[in-house]
């Protein structure tokens, strides 16, 4: 499937809001069921599903996309969807522009929630969570927390050549925020 292809299968199921599942067979063996909201140059914006439910938001690199399928699952998937009312709750966010990495990023910024940001298919896999503190067009600054809810000290530089994955408003990250201890700088 070439470049122009998925792009316009993934047009086409943004207009529909039509489920669709994405293959990234280089960087991640699990395929992403999601229905597409946005597209720009480089990156898609999806609405993330995880078993009929909407589970927040996710952007990823177009070249990463190795395909765009619609099977007979995703099709029934879609009835359910449309059945249960569940399309009707999708709000697309407040992303103006899907280009690239810093736009996304200063616009998430404004939101003040916290992301996860993946950096998937190089040697070692990286995950990261927590609150944007700067941005420039190299790098992005993420005020890192862990599993206990602790943060770190200082935020970790991400370079956004790196990043494949962009996540938001999932129930993980909305539940586990929630509850994280208050940030206090160290001195």
């Amino acid at each position: 499937m070439n470049k122009s292809e998925k792009i316009e299968i993934i047009k086409q199921n943004i207009e529909a809001l039509h489920e669709i599942k994405i293959r990234r067979s280089k960087i991640d063996p699990d395929d992403l069921n999601v229905i597409p909201l946005a597209i720009g140059q480089n990156l898609v914006l999806f609405q993330d599903l995880y078993d009929f439910d909407l589970d927040g938001y996710v952007i990823i690199r177009i070249k990463d996309i190795t395909s765009v399928i619609i099977t007979k699952s995703q099709q029934f998937s879609q009835f359910i969807l449309k059945e249960e009312g569940i399309l009707d709750q999708i709000r697309k966010p407040s992303i103006n522009s899907v280009d690239n990495w810093e736009n996304v990023l200063t616009e998430l910024s404004n939101f003040g929630k916290n992301i996860i940001v993946e950096c998937e298919g190089m040697e070692t896999s990286k995950f990261f969570i927590g609150k944007i503190t700067a941005i420039d067009k190299k790098s992005l600054c993420l005020l890192y927390f862990n599993g206990a809810g602790e943060w770190d000290e200082e935020p970790t530089e991400i370079l956004l050549k790196d990043i494949t994955s962009i996540s938001f408003d999932s129930r993980y990250i909305n539940v586990i925020s929630k509850y994280l201890k208050p940030y206090k700088k160290q001195e």
